[in-house]
């Protein structure tokens, strides 16, 4: 039984309009209710803006406008997913994602509920894989392009 635990990994998909995001539950920091966002002078169409965050300005994105240029708006049951910085980042430089709902928990057993899509991909330099999980198509972002993104 221990041996089987181990195998386990806890993932958190992440609602957005387009397909959700996939992603170890380990990368995210907290998920809180979105306040108000301050705009970012001159920022890039993705970036919502700016909110605090335990003494922080944690910028916001929308996945969906790295993907499509479709930029969405938080709605009345939206959330923001903030991440702990990437590799390479500052201690301090954490990140949020927009997700239209309250994320959900999932643990994997065994690799045979998590199967590539290939059917379904989406091709985007901002993600690294399309997956089935069981019945639902979803999105494995890629860090290293957000990161190369976030700090050129």
């Amino acid at each position: 039984m221990a041996a089987h635990a181990q195998q386990s990994i806890h993932l958190i998909e992440i609602p957005t309009d387009r397909l959700p995001l996939l992603v170890p539950s380990a990368t995210i920091a907290e998920v809180i209710n979105v306040g108000a966002l301050s705009p970012l002078p001159l920022a890039q169409p993705w970036a919502l803006g700016v909110t605090g965050w335990r003494t922080k300005a944690v910028v916001v994105i929308s996945f969906e406008a790295l993907l499509a240029g479709t930029i969405t708006m938080p709605g009345p049951r939206s959330k923001i997913i903030v991440f702990y910085p990437l590799p390479g980042a500052n201690h301090g430089d954490f990140f949020g994602v927009l997700s239209t709902r309250e994320p959900q928990p999932h643990v994997i057993d065994n690799n045979t509920d998590l199967v590539p899509n290939t059917a379904g991909a989406v091709e985007s330099d901002y993600v690294a894989a399309t997956v089935k999980l069981r019945d639902k198509t979803l999105l494995i972002p890629d860090m290293g392009a957000l990161e190369t993104m976030f700090y050129p």
